[in-house]
């Protein structure tokens, strides 16, 4: 891809007004070496990255895209990928379905679903994990209250050192960009509370 999709100036401006390391086209190496990912399609590339500091952790948000060159995707969306030296359980989680959601997997790696033994939870997320113990660790009593009560939908993925979030409602656009950075800190508390 050659040129950057439209409102990219716009994260852009916001980076700089905020003293955040911008890259229209940053380097695709460091974003694959997350992959492959349970709960989401890996994009074809990654476009608009920018980069923050949230206490011990490091955050990237970029826009994930999809299309083909000189194609728009679907709709365009937003990553933020989170490095935290605290995180040690490999778990994924969705609520609701989007056209990012993975359907299909190759090989045997298939993540398998798992019950945490909360109802409410269970009920209206689809968790994946080596097994229930991991699920749950991964997943904390306090994580999953702070979603719920969010009334979250989007894809979570949390592994050894990091975690990748994305909210279904998130545009590459400056204000989404905010919200995100505002929602990394309270997600990584409640991932990093005691685990069982």
């Amino acid at each position: 891809m050659s040129t950057l999709p439209p409102g990219s100036e716009c994260i852009d401006t916001w980076a700089r007004f905020h003293r955040l390391p911008y890259r229209s086209f940053p380097e695709d190496a460091w974003f694959r070496a997350w992959e492959p990912f349970w709960v989401l399609i890996s994009p074809l590339r990654y476009l608009n990255a920018v980069q923050a500091a949230v206490g011990y952790s490091q955050v990237v948000l970029v826009e994930p895209w999809y299309a083909e060159e000189g194609f728009q995707p679907e709709r365009r969306s937003l990553f933020a990928f989170v490095s935290h030296p605290g995180l040690r359980y490999r778990a994924a989680a969705r609520i609701g379905a989007s056209s990012l959601t993975r359907v299909t997997f190759l090989g045997g790696h298939r993540p398998v679903e798992q019950s945490t033994g909360d109802t409410e939870w269970d009920h209206l997320a689809l968790t994946y994990a080596a097994s229930p113990l991991d699920a749950v660790r991964a997943f904390t009593p306090s994580l999953r209250k702070l979603l719920l009560r969010w009334r979250f939908t989007g894809h979570l993925e949390l592994r050894h050192g990091g975690l990748l979030l994305h909210l279904a409602d998130a545009q590459p656009v400056p204000q989404d960009l905010e919200r995100v950075l505002q929602w990394v800190p309270m997600v990584l508390d409640k991932a990093l509370k005691e685990r069982p």
